[in-house]
């Protein structure tokens, strides 16, 4: 009967593992960056690796070799994603591949490990989120900037709410909290409750470990909008001052949260129930 007791908590454990699988992630393992067709780069990117010109890839968009965004998949094994945006009249974004969508009812979460933080200057900003490919509009999007010229530690996180049709700010959160030291930031996550609240938090450790950093609550328009993709966006900016930023990324990655909560306290219950069966057999 213990045995059993064992299979059973078990078996309910490694549920919940499965209903924590992503819906998306994207690691950038599987690209080759020998095949960009390109390859020239700025004097910032330089060299092979364009995302959007690997053979193979997921993301499409206006990602170039010399204009205001641009992405470079770097390293071997392990690889992660270099981007590269200067501000201008252009605001251009690469776009993922789909993934089942979450909708306003659903309660998801996304995030990225930051990997590095580069070259900035006069408030460089990148934004990095979750769009509708049906309607091609961008939902929820996370703006990295830095809070001064030529500062490459810290770093100011706002939320873009796009549910109301318009780029809107998401809420007070953005300019009263204090900034964070980029250089301790490992992951930055973005939480929806699927009834209109979100949470965003700078962790010190990646996959959302470690310290919190940095939160921002705010609501959002829940007037039925739907997830089903990534985006990363040259955010906007003053065309006329020199806004550069490079940064690297890793591990984009889309989880449901529903299911998951629903088998925590499933295997809450078993766990419960196999502690009362174990006494009850004692007596």
């Amino acid at each position: 009967m213990k045995n059993k007791m064992k299979l059973v908590v078990g078996l309910l454990f490694a549920a919940t593992v499965v209903a924590q699988a992503a819906l998306f992630v994207e690691n950038f393992d599987g690209y080759d960056p020998t095949t960009d067709t390109d390859g020239t780069g700025s004097s910032t990117l330089g060299g092979q690796g364009q995302l959007e010109d690997i053979t193979g890839t997921t993301w499409s968009g206006a990602d170039t070799d010399a204009g205001n965004l641009q992405t470079r998949v770097e390293g071997t094994g392990d690889r992660n994603l270099s981007i590269y945006t200067h501000s201008g009249t252009a605001l251009p974004q690469l776009n993922s591949s789909t993934f089942t969508a979450q909708d306003q009812t659903d309660a998801f979460s996304f995030y990225f490990n930051l990997e590095n933080w580069g070259i900035n200057q006069q408030y460089a900003r990148v934004e990095i989120g979750v769009r509708d490919s049906v309607s091609g509009n961008n939902v929820l999007g996370i703006d990295m900037l830095t809070a001064s010229a030529n500062n490459t530690t810290q770093m100011n996180i706002w939320l873009w709410d796009y549910t109301s049709g318009t780029r809107a700010n998401g809420g007070a959160g953005e300019r009263t909290t204090s900034t964070v030291n980029a250089t301790t930031v490992g992951s930055i996550g973005l939480a929806y409750d699927g009834a209109g609240n979100i949470l965003i938090t700078a962790f010190s450790g990646a996959n959302q470990t470690g310290t919190s950093l940095r939160t921002i609550t705010t609501t959002v328009d829940t007037a039925n909008f739907s997830a089903d993709s990534m985006f990363i966006r040259a955010s906007q900016g003053n065309t006329s001052k020199n806004r550069i930023i490079n940064v690297g990324v890793d591990d984009l990655t889309v989880i449901p949260e529903p299911a998951t909560l629903g088998l925590i306290v499933i295997m809450g219950g078993g766990l419960l129930f196999a502690r009362r069966r174990r006494r009850y057999l004692k007596i």
